[in-house]
């Protein structure tokens, strides 16, 4: 059994150098080893939240879900509309994985500073680079040459 916080990765860096990509293969490899993986573009789980926000039980459903996966992927981290309510939800979903140790993948376009502004200062830049954290640099893969 590996350490704790040896199940997390933070991959950061900007638009174009296949964050997504390396997610993506990761969550194949897990659901083909028999994982349970749970893939959300933050964006869209925090937009599923607020949605669910005027029941209850569907919040703490998804979080249960997202909470309970044998894996789970959280791409994009930084570029969602950010309030108290989503860091709240956020860091509740970073701290059960980080109780049970469970294995985790964030992306990024953003450095630690910019996140730590972003999340103004909440708790949960620290829970993200618990494990192993990754700047990649490069070429946008999307840019023509």
């Amino acid at each position: 059994s590996q350490g704790r916080g040896r199940e997390w990765l933070l991959l950061m860096g900007r638009s174009g150098l296949g964050k997504t990509h390396i997610a993506q293969s990761a969550a194949y490899a897990a659901i083909s080893r028999g994982l349970l993986c749970i893939f959300w573009v933050v964006s869209d789980l925090a937009d599923a939240m607020r949605t669910a926000a005027t029941s209850d039980d569907d919040q703490e459903a998804e979080l249960a879900r997202c909470g309970q996966a044998q894996f789970l992927v959280l791409d994009d981290i930084g570029r969602e509309h950010v309030t108290e309510f989503w860091i709240a939800k956020l860091y509740r979903l970073l701290d059960i994985r980080t109780r049970h140790n469970m294995r985790t993948l964030v992306t990024t376009n953003h450095n630690l500073a910019e996140l730590e502004t972003i999340y103004g200062g909440s708790p949960l830049v620290s829970r993200m680079t618990q494990g192993e954290c990754l700047a990649m640099d490069g070429t946008d893969a999307r840019s023509s040459v």
